[in-house]
């Protein structure tokens, strides 16, 4: 790709304050504190132990994706 003189940055994302509240033994909701309790916004994603493995759900990538990670 050429360089025509203009560049692309990407731009940061919002600092977040993250919150991690236990729903049971192997649930936790991901939140940010910065955001108040009942918005929508606020939820981050969530992580489940499944097995010997945890999922975690990221809001942040497009529906339905999680990340499956082996300990």
């Amino acid at each position: 790709m050429a360089d025509n003189g203009t560049r692309k940055t990407i731009p940061t994302p919002p600092a977040r304050n993250i919150g991690i509240n236990e729903l049971s033994p192997t649930e936790w909701r991901i939140s940010d504190r910065m955001i108040a309790d009942g918005y929508p916004a606020a939820l981050v994603g969530f992580i489940q132990r499944v097995d010997d493995a945890f999922e975690v759900t990221d809001f942040g990538r497009p529906p339905g994706a999680s990340v499956l990670l082996i300990l």
